[in-house]
Order: C-alpha cells, then sequence, then structure tokens
C-alpha cells in the first residue's frame, strides 16, 4: 500500500474506465469528495482517463511535497497523526480486528486477517521516508508528483481560507496550473468538513455536475466565488473574474526597528532574537478605515543565523482596538489566523552561490503566506 502515488492513480483511472462499461452508467463520470478524495482527483485528472468528465476536489492538495509534506522545506508530522488513524486503521488485510460495517454486514478490511508483521510488510512507511528526504527529487516525492498541465477538462476547484497549512495552496495552485477552459475557483471558510456537507457546498456540487455530467443549465457561477471572511466572524460572498483579483492594490510594508509596520522604507537595522524565544512582532497603525486582505502575500527577510540553518515562521494577524487577537474559525483550527508562511532558510531560492546559512553571511528570503 503506497498512497497518493501515480500507481494509486493509475488504479483510480482504471476503474473509472471499467464502471463505465457498467449497463447502468451512461459513460459520464465525476470525481467528488474531500481532502483526500480531492488530492487524488487532481492526480487521477492528470491520467486523462476519457469517460472522467469532471472533478471537484474540495480542498484538496495538489502538490503533496509543498503542501503536504514539507511546508517551505520544512517536515510536517501531520501524517504522523493522520495515518495510523485514517489508513493502517482500516488496511486491508485487519479482518475480524478491523471495523464490521453494519449496511454491508462484513469486515470492512476485508475477510482475511493477518498478522501484524504482514501488514506491516504491505505498507510503505510514508512518515519515515519524508522524514529522511528532504528535497523534492526524491523518490518519495517524485512518484507522488502531479501533472497538474494535463488536466482539460472541467475542475472546480474549492478552497478554505483557514486551510493553509494543508489544502488551500493545492487549491488556488491546481486553479492556476491546469489549461482547462472550464475551471472555476471557490473559497470559503469554517472548518475543514462544514461547507462540503452542508446546503451552501452541496448546492454548488449538484449544480456544477448537473451542467457537466447532464447538460442542464444549471450552472451559472463566474470563474472565482468567494466568500469574504469579515472580523466579526461574518461572511460576504462576491464573484470574481479572475484569481489573484486583477484589481488588487499590491502594497509593500516595512519592518522598522521600533517594531512598527510602514508603507516607507526604513534605514537598515538589525534586531536578534533567540530562537526558542516568543520571536519579533511589528505592528501597523490602528486602522482609520476598512481594509480587505483578498490574494496572496508574501516576505521577504534578510536573515544572518549562528546556526548551519534556520526555520522561519510568519503569521499575519488582525488586532481589535484594544490589541485583542481577532481569530477566525479554521480548517483544523478554532483560533485560526489570517494567514501563516514557513521557509527554511536552505530552501530558499539562490542565485549562482550555494552556501549554508552562517554568520555573518545575510541570505535573502522570500516567504509566501
Amino acid at each position: 500500500m503506497d498512497n497518493w502515488t501515480i500507481q494509486e492513480a493509475k488504479d483510480y483511472a482504471e476503474c473509472i474506465e471499467q464502471i463505465a462499461e457498467l449497463p447502468w452508467c451512461d459513460g459520464n463520470i465525476a470525481g467528488l469528495g474531500i481532502s483526500y478524495y480531492a488530492i487524488m482527483q487532481w492526480a487521477v485528472a492528470a491520467q486523462c482517463p476519457p469517460h472522467l468528465k469532471a472533478i471537484i476536489p474540495f480542498e484538496g492538495a495538489s502538490d503533496l511535497y509543498r503542501e503536504f509534506a514539507r511546508h517551505g522545506g520544512i517536515g510536517s508530522d501531520f501524517v504522523n497523526v493522520w495515518y495510523p488513524l485514517q489508513v493502517a486503521a482500516v488496511q486491508n488485510g485487519l479482518g475480524r480486528f478491523g471495523q464490521f460495517g453494519t449496511i454491508s454486514q462484513d469486515y470492512l478490511s476485508g475477510p482475511q486477517t493477518l498478522s501484524k508483521k504482514s501488514l506491516i510488510q504491505n505498507r510503505r512507511n510514508y512518515f519515515e521516508e519524508i522524514a529522511e528526504n528532504e528535497l523534492i527529487d526524491a523518490d518519495v516525492y517524485q512518484r507522488r508528483q502531479i501533472d497538474l498541465s494535463q488536466i482539460d477538462i472541467p475542475v472546480l476547484s474549492c478552497g478554505n481560507w483557514g486551510g493553509n497549512a494543508l489544502h488551500l495552496r493545492g487549491n488556488t495552485e491546481g486553479y492556476l496550473a491546469i489549461p482547462s477552459k472550464d475551471k472555476f475557483l471557490e473559497i470559503h471558510g469554517l472548518e475543514h468538513f462544514t461547507e462540503f456537507y452542508t446546503d451552501y457546498g452541496r448546492t454548488m456540487q449538484q449544480a456544477f455536475l448537473d451542467h457537466y455530467l447532464k447538460g442542464k443549465t444549471t450552472w451559472h457561477q463566474a470563474p472565482v466565488h468567494l466568500r469574504l471572511r469579515n472580523v466579526d466572524g461574518s461572511f460576504t460572498d462576491r464573484d470574481e473574474q479572475e484569481w489573484p483579483l486583477a484589481r488588487t492594490q499590491w502594497t509593500k510594508y516595512y519592518l522598522q526597528q521600533d517594531g512598527s509596520l510602514s508603507v516607507n522604507a526604513s534605514d537598515d537595522f538589525q534586531l536578534p532574537f533567540q530562537a526558542d524565544s516568543a520571536g519579533l512582532n511589528f505592528f501597523t497603525e490602528p486602522l482609520t478605515e476598512e481594509r480587505e486582505i483578498t490574494g496572496p502575500a508574501a516576505a521577504s527577510l534578510l536573515v544572518s543565523s549562528s546556526t548551519q540553518d534556520a526555520d522561519i515562521f510568519i503569521t499575519l494577524r488582525v488586532l481589535d482596538p484594544h490589541g485583542n487577537d481577532i481569530s477566525f474559525v479554521a480548517a483544523n483550527d478554532p483560533h485560526g489566523v489570517v494567514a501563516t508562511g514557513w521557509l527554511r532558510a536552505s530552501h530558499r531560492k539562490l542565485d549562482t552561490e550555494k552556501a549554508c546559512l552562517t554568520v555573518p553571511t545575510i541570505r535573502t528570503m522570500n516567504c509566501n503566506l
């Protein structure tokens, strides 16, 4: 068992083609699902099975190295928690030690009961492979690399503002990368599963599938639909024609030595801190009018470290008039922030010189949020 691989995508594509031959199928098949099932939609669509007519990857990563395994080159331990519960716990071969289906009246992990040793031998140790391989050219990542340029069927890519630690980048970058003429991007908020299963998401999914599978005139959505988060916890729905928004006023804020953020560039300065400290904080002046932050953000830093490498974590927050954090319900966090970003210094974009990060060498780091 080797999850998220191109081989799994090929198996998925074969299943689609076999289903298309069944007497009850009209040959028009779509992909629909959230999380794992969204990731595999990107992967199977890149295999171009003829009877796959549309996909709805709902909160699903499309680049497992950058979005799932290593954020900015920094290893993520999410899979260490997820894998034992969602994969090993339902692995084929658990037999009578696995879950029993009340509907199927059978063991969900197959009728055969294998030994613990056999179960371990039958699955790849994905999290050990991640820990041992830091660079994207390793086989563990290459056999999971999705060629988005092959996807030209209709796609409705649905992301979550609060899912940037796993899926959001996959939905936006996937939308931008695919050459499909019929592609749509939708971004919402709240918990990971909420909008997929409730009326908002279900109505949208059915309209899309009825149109592209059955030919009904049910789909009238703009290329981009945003369910924007407001600081009071409410949402504002708005249609757009592109992503990122063409009318974006790209604004640079400069870090100041006194801990402020200003649109005016400052003189050169240095602010030292210990890696195990609370870090550094920079604040704008209190806003005098409503301001919208929608789209990509990035920080460009000059970093010098006494260590050979450095992991940088950046958080974009919003405060109330009293200086208290305003949080948002995020995909997997009831107190999410506006945005977060990560970058390991050794994974920064280099010019021609390749060297470890050591004092007094100063390197520029561009960290996406």
